[in-house]
């Protein structure tokens, strides 16, 4: 669980560092399958490897395509909280002792967590993606056995794009985390204060 939870975090970074400075968050590791030389196949075989070709990268782009649907949604959520959050600030310093101080310790992790949430939200919408694809242009200008030839473009294609609609996915649901514990916190606050 701590492996996960820290993967997950350095996801989030990288793709907040890729929002600020451009560029996109690249697979550290590689889909360990490697595609086989397909030298015994015949040509229903290789159709066969190009259809489940076309039809993983089309779950990948639906995959992606869906995380950063909802990241839209989410950034939506997290800019509320953040106006919120900043209305709230207002009544946190009208607040006087411990109470003050314990609402604005409430308050500031709250806001900073909304922040990250936001920009990560951000990032899940916003930065560059890499995927594989088949140029079809590039398809017409091979030498024959052109079937064979595709088929082994399409099955080395999945492999980038099966990992980047992954941490994508796996972005999102680190801002939505983090975005849920800023409103549960700033709720706490938003309780001292009341």
């Amino acid at each position: 669980k701590g492996k996960i939870h820290t993967w997950n975090m350095r996801i989030t970074w990288a793709f907040i560092l890729a929002l600020l400075v451009g560029g996109d968050v690249l697979p550290g590791h590689t889909n360990p399958n490697s595609p086989g030389d397909m030298q015994g196949f015949d040509d229903d075989a290789l159709h066969l490897v190009i259809e489940e070709g076309r039809a993983q990268i089309d779950r990948q782009n639906e995959r992606f395509r869906h995380a950063t649907d909802r990241g839209q949604v989410l950034l939506t959520v997290d800019l509320a909280l953040l106006g919120f959050m900043a209305a709230l600030l207002h009544h946190l310093v009208q607040l006087h002792g411990k109470r003050e101080e314990i609402a604005l310790i409430v308050w500031g992790v709250s806001a900073l967590l909304a922040v990250i949430g936001t920009a990560t939200a951000a990032a899940v919408v916003a930065v560059k993606a890499t995927f594989g694809g088949i140029d079809t242009t590039i398809v017409s200008g091979m030498d024959p056995p052109i079937l064979k030839k595709l088929a082994e473009e399409y099955a080395g294609a999945v492999r980038t794009g099966e990992l980047t609609a992954d941490l994508r996915v796996t972005a999102f649901r680190s801002a939505t985390r983090i975005t849920v514990w800023a409103g549960v916190l700033a709720a706490i606050a938003f309780g001292i204060a009341a």
